[in-house]
């Protein structure tokens, strides 16, 4: 009996064809918004890194649990690349679970924003210090949105 073939789906940024689980299409979904919609450079979107492979952390690898962040986009800054948004890509609805751990992540990352998306949803976050806690909208901004807000 022949093995059965597996879906795959191509990955722009990591230059690959990968089996198509429910989290990858997910991935990849959100990976194609963020260019072809969203304005983000293809050359700012590192995928599925593992945090202690993060040229920004390199003095904290005994530090870093051994995870992987599912997309980072960056802002290039000072002759180097400063996290800009961390987005967790989820197969399931998102709940406070999925909340709590990419604030986890950001703990690490210290990304400026972060995101969560699914097949339906989209929420990005911020922490606001005056609250002392994350706020949220259901939206992907452009780029250009995000790079200006920390400037103003």
């Amino acid at each position: 009996m022949e093995k059965e073939e597996k879906q795959k789906i191509y990955c722009a940024i990591r230059k690959n064809w990968l089996i198509a689980t429910p989290e990858e299409l997910v991935r990849q979904q959100a990976i194609q918004l963020l260019i072809q919609h969203l304005g983000f450079p293809r050359s700012c979107i590192a995928v599925e890194k593992e945090l202690q492979s993060l040229p920004h952390m390199k003095i904290f690898t005994s530090l870093l649990p051994e995870r992987r962040a599912d997309i980072i986009c960056y802002l290039p800054k000072e002759n180097s690349l400063h996290p800009l948004l961390l987005i967790e890509c989820k197969a399931v609805p998102l709940s406070s679970k999925e909340i709590l751990q990419v604030i986890g992540y950001n703990r690490f990352i210290k990304a400026s924003f972060i995101a969560l998306i699914n097949q339906t949803e989209h929420k990005l976050g911020w922490f606001d210090p005056k609250l002392s806690d994350y706020q949220f909208v259901n939206y992907l901004p452009f780029y250009s949105e995000l790079v200006n807000s920390l400037i103003n």
